[in-house]
C-alpha cells in the first residue's frame, strides 16, 4: 500500500498506471487547481482514495467541494502515512 503525492498534473497518467487497490492519493499545488481537467475516467480505481489538505484548498480559495476528492486535516495525513508505509512523490 502506497501513499501517492501528486503535485504535477502532467504526471497523472504515470501515477494512474502505478496506482493499485489499497493505495491512496493526496493532491497538491497544480494538481488541485487542474483536477477537474484530468482524464479521471482512465483511473476509476482512484475514486475512493483521493484526498486534499483542507488548509491548502482554503489557501487556493477552493471553498467548494472538488469532485471525487475528500478534504483532510494534517492529522488525517499523518494517519495515511502510517497506513501506507511507502510514499511516492509525483513532482
Amino acid at each position: 500500500m502506497a501513499l501517492h503525492l501528486l503535485y504535477n498534473p502532467l504526471r497523472f497518467t504515470a501515477l494512474a498506471g502505478a496506482f493499485r487497490k489499497g493505495d491512496a492519493l493526496i493532491i497538491f499545488d497544480q494538481a488541485i487547481e487542474q483536477w477537474a481537467d484530468l482524464d479521471l475516467a482512465a483511473a476509476e480505481i482512484l475514486w475512493e482514495s483521493v484526498f486534499a489538505l483542507n488548509e491548502e484548498c482554503l489557501q487556493k480559495a477552493l471553498d467548494s467541494a472538488i469532485d471525487g476528492v475528500t478534504k483532510i486535516s494534517y492529522t488525517d495525513w499523518v494517519a495515511l502515512t502510517i497506513q501506507h508505509p511507502q510514499q511516492v512523490n509525483w513532482i
